[in-house]
């Protein structure tokens, strides 16, 4: 793979002419009397007057719903599947784009980010990355800070240090939580760790109706990777502010599964999860492992990258798939 990423600006102007005109004094010498006012004729009975046709101001046209791409396990450069899967980010090029984690593979080392950016580099202007294991098969994940770098300024310091990682922000009515599940290079965690406490105060601090989150590693997932128990304490603050959706990556594969409480347990008040594996590295086969007892729909074979709509009280998602692909997995569902 090669090429580089170009952007371009365009810079508006207006311009505003005023004419203004008066009228000289009349002729020297000459008297003038003003007549007095002619009035017209009262209407007679029958003969209406005409109003006036009043324009209607026009509705402004609502805002459109905010679209979120998301998926995982993306850019391999001896795979052409990233290519696949960037080939639909350019199909929306309105859309945010959010990355599941592992962004390069194997290692995350600056060579591996140039595979990533002759793919999803297409969308790098509109993209907010999450952090994977892979990526910090390079001291302190030093590939993914660097290529990111200008994508995680805004969220510094938390965002911008390896040994954090964690960030949110808002996608229309929504509040999207970014968090690190590489829980060895950030001091754990567990409840009583640095990321669970600037959880708990982040939920506090930006109360809404709907908000998702991050974890790279899947929480509950089938076959290969299985469950991930270490990042159940993350659930339970999510769970406990009322979070309505988490995205993961991780298992290579596409899973979504029923609303769960962060032991497994299937509630209507519970957590949503979307493992979406299927950025472009080499597929997992469910075979591998365990099919999860509240798994809803599952594939194995297709590269590809959830579409949400996100909507002010609900969400919509659908599963985008590779062109050479039919798969696909859509629904609806209000915000609990």
């Amino acid at each position: 793979m090669s090429g580089a990423r170009k952007t371009v600006g365009l810079a508006p102007a207006a311009a505003l002419i005023l004419a203004l005109t008066a009228c000289g004094p009349g002729p020297t010498g000459v008297v003038t009397t003003t007549p007095p006012p002619t009035h017209a004729p009262a209407p007679t009975s029958g003969s209406p007057t005409a109003s006036p046709t009043l324009t209607p101001t026009p509705s402004p046209t609502p805002a459109a719903d905010p679209v979120l791409l998301a998926a995982g396990d993306i850019a391999q450069c001896s795979q052409e599947g990233d290519e696949a899967t960037a080939a639909i980010l350019a199909q929306h090029p309105d859309a945010t784009v959010q990355t599941l984690g592992d962004n390069a593979y194997n290692s995350g080392t600056p060579r591996q980010f140039g595979c990533f950016d002759d793919s999803w580099g297409v969308a790098l202007d509109r993209m907010h990355p999450a952090l994977g294991g892979h990526d910090y098969m390079t001291e302190g994940a030093a590939g993914y800070f660097d290529y990111f770098k200008e994508a995680l300024a805004p969220f510094a310091p938390t965002g911008t240090d390896p040994t954090q990682g964690w960030y949110a922000y808002d996608l229309g009515a929504w509040r999207i939580i970014v968090l690190n599940s590489i829980c060895q290079h950030i001091g754990g965690c567990d409840a009583d760790s640095p990321q669970v406490a600037w959880l708990k105060a982040e939920i506090q601090a930006h109360p809404t109706r709907c908000s998702l989150a991050v974890i790279h590693n899947p929480r509950f997932s089938s076959g290969r990777k299985g469950n991930k128990a270490e990042v159940q304490p993350l659930w339970d603050a999510l769970q406990a502010g009322g979070v309505e959706l988490v995205l993961s990556g991780d298992n290579h594969a596409y899973e979504r599964l029923a609303p769960m409480t962060p032991t497994g347990k299937k509630s209507p008040s519970g957590i949503r999860q979307f493992v979406v594996g299927t950025g472009g590295a080499r597929n997992y086969l469910f075979s591998e492992g365990e099919i999860h007892p509240n798994t809803e729909v599952g594939n194995d074979q297709t590269h590809g990258v959830l579409r949400l709509t996100l909507s002010a009280d609900a969400y919509a998602w659908e599963f985008l798939p590779e062109a050479s692909k039919t798969f696909t997995d859509s629904g609806t569902q209000t915000c609990h």
